[in-house]
């Protein structure tokens, strides 16, 4: 593994919904190794800008606690009086309550990592073609680091889009959804970025002073309807043990030549070794909540007719 510590790292996070979980997972693999110690900021757009606020508290078991208790009712619950014809179905008040439980943020406010979060700017009315705004949360009032937050994982259609200042926002996944512009702004050269997608590409033409060590799934975490929108504790469990494996694989190569075949035929090996596991187990799971679905069920007959 590379040495971290010669360095300033900034984190960038993807936006993507529920497959978020996936990088509290490879939070895991950074606190395991100790190089959480050496990223100084962070941005985030979407559900990467409340994974941000997450990793700059510096609480991994808050971290993983956050994903391990999603619900499609919290994130996903209709409220019938939103229905009026206007944009957004869907009440926020599941990501506000997952906040107030478990991020700190006055330590956002006042702590030593620089924390961004970029979101999707349109005129007062909420129209017109809309451009990226990054904003940086630090030294800010908590209820507009809240509105913010908001701001940047308001999906169209889905969310209302939130009113800062004399502006409307939605989603920052929008207009740039690997947020790496304020950290480079910033000074910041040694990235260290997780994407949601096994498809997306980092620009590197864009940075080429910069040093990149990119995180991204080895497997299919899912499309918008089962990826973005499952706000399931399965579908998290899942996304966070394939985030933490897929982070200690790379973290342990990035030292590593991959231009040289031994090391790309050993990589792939390991990789293949994580997923077939980490699918054993969901498997294993399912079958084993099926059966005591099936004994409750069995039980609940029993006792109907004793």
């Amino acid at each position: 593994m590379k040495d971290f510590s010669k360095d300033e790292w900034g984190l960038v996070l993807a936006g993507g919904g529920g497959k978020g979980a996936y990088q509290a997972g490879a939070f895991k693999a950074l606190w395991e190794y100790g190089i959480q110690d050496y990223i100084t900021a962070v941005s985030g757009a979407s559900v990467g800008a409340l994974n941000a606020v997450l990793f700059a508290n510096k609480d991994i078991k808050a971290a993983g606690a956050a994903w391990e208790s999603v619900s499609r009712g919290q994130f996903l619950a209709i409220e019938p009086s939103m229905i009026d014809g206007k944009e957004g179905l869907v009440s926020r008040e599941g990501l506000l309550k997952m906040i107030d439980d478990y991020v700190n943020l006055e330590q956002v406010r006042t702590g030593d990592v620089t924390v961004y979060a970029a979101a999707t700017e349109y005129d007062e009315n909420g129209e017109g073609q809309g451009s990226i705004r990054y904003f940086e949360l630090n030294n800010r009032p908590q209820d507009e680091i809240k509105d913010i937050l908001l701001a940047s994982s308001a999906l169209p259609f889905i969310y209302t889009p939130v009113q800062i200042g004399d502006r409307k926002y939605r989603d920052g996944g929008l207009t740039d959804n690997l947020p790496i512009e304020p950290l480079y702004d910033k000074g910041i050269r040694h990235f260290i970025v997780i994407g949601l997608s096994m498809d997306r590409k980092i620009d590197y033409d864009r940075y080429p002073d910069a040093e990149f060590v990119y995180i991204k799934p080895s497997a299919e975490i899912g499309d918008f309807w089962n990826g973005t929108l499952d706000f399931t504790p399965r579908g998290a469990k899942v996304r966070m043990n394939l985030g933490y494996a897929d982070a200690k694989r790379v973290l342990e190569y990035s030292d590593k030549d991959m231009s040289d075949e031994g090391v790309r035929g050993a990589y792939r090996i390991t990789e293949q070794g994580d997923y077939d596991r980490i699918i054993f187990e969901y498997r294993k799971e399912n079958i084993e909540n099926q059966v005591n679905d099936d004994m409750d069920k069995i039980n609940s007959l029993i006792n109907r007719f004793m």
